[in-house]
């Protein structure tokens, strides 16, 4: 079987494989769904494992026998989860999502992956470079300066980087772990409990939901924050805490509900500016990363610091796998890591 050397970002909430192809563009490898990203999830069924898609299908429906965001408990020896009889940590979690990201691609293509760059074999490559090779921005003049704004599912960083001869070399990074879209979709969730019970005339700090309730409305959450950033309102059923109806969300109440948190991504942006000692107007580029940098409040915050619009063209669920998958296939030279 012929062998090929493929990029994966592993992330908190989705992830994907890309590859080079014979026009020498990299493309993301649909998985065995037939969908370009996949769930970071994985799941009991019947006392079987499932992994991805499959496995957040199970959480929409309220099953307690999944995991996700664990990658925010790596290193965490305290964090242990029992799926299908088996007790898993972070990395055993991990481990399985991507034994699945590399057999689905294995079958989609019809070929060996031999090596990767993001997680495993070849070598690791920082995200924010792996952006930057998305984007193009690795063929820039060097002494180009870039700003890789990453937000994602569970993690926020950011990054200063500054485009060399032949490596992109990392200025200062800072972030946070406890910060990603997960906590949008809370907020969201509790905003969508809090209509649901006005019209329903019940006090919402006496609405407690089950476990079961919280998994589906946690899985809700996230699919209308992703319809709210291109409509300016959604309606939607919403049946938990004995209660059943159906509540229209509008991104006003959505974006005001959550402002705090970009105003506190902006914080950590601001925080590794003043360290580095840099200016906006030093900054020739801002990177987006992450599906949260598709919310138009994330992206008006970065404009009207930048007063440019951020960069376009790729999408930032996909960048860091297009980019490790450029970069696999690139001749071996030292890249920093963080």
């Amino acid at each position: 079987m012929e062998e090929i050397k493929a990029g994966i970002d592993l992330g908190t909430t989705n992830s994907a494989v890309a590859v080079i192809g014979d026009d020498g563009k990299p493309f993301i490898v649909v998985n065995g769904d037939g969908n370009r990203i996949t769930p970071s999830v994985v799941g009991a069924d019947s006392g079987n494992l499932v992994v991805g898609d499959n496995a957040k299908d199970l959480q929409s429906i309220g099953c307690i026998d999944t995991a996700a965001f664990f990658k925010r408990h790596m290193g965490d020896a305290n964090f242990r989860v029992q799926l299908g009889g088996e007790t898993y940590d972070a990395a055993g979690l991990s481990a399985l999502l991507l034994r699945r990201l590399v057999d689905d691609a294995q079958e989609r293509l019809g070929k060996r992956i031999g090596s990767v760059v993001g997680i495993v074999a070849q070598g690791l490559i920082a995200e924010p470079s792996a952006a930057a090779y998305a984007y193009g921005l690795a063929e820039e003049e060097p002494g180009k300066t870039l700003l890789v704004y990453d937000f994602g599912g569970g993690t926020f960083d950011v990054t200063v980087a500054r485009v060399g001869e032949d490596e992109i070399r990392v200025l200062g990074c800072d972030g946070d772990h406890h910060l990603g879209g997960k906590d949008f979709d809370d907020a969201l969730a509790n905003l969508m409990v809090d209509l649901l019970c006005a019209e329903c005339g019940v006090d919402s700090s006496e609405a407690n939901l089950t476990e079961s309730e919280s998994a589906m409305l946690a899985v809700q959450a996230e699919q209308v924050k992703r319809q709210l950033s291109s409509r300016e309102s959604v309606r939607v059923p919403v049946c938990v805490a004995g209660m059943r109806g159906t509540v229209e969300v509008r991104r006003g109440d959505f974006e005001g509900a959550t402002m705090h948190l970009v105003r506190k991504s902006m914080d950590v942006v601001d925080r590794l500016m003043v360290r580095l000692g840099l200016l906006w107007a030093h900054i020739d580029a801002v990177v987006p990363v992450g599906g949260m940098t598709r919310m138009p409040m994330i992206a008006e915050a970065l404009e009207s610091r930048f007063h440019q619009k951020p960069c376009g063209g790729v999408n930032p669920d996909e960048a860091v796998a297009l980019g490790a998958a450029i970069r696999a296939n690139l001749p071996p030279r030292c890249l920093p890591a963080y």
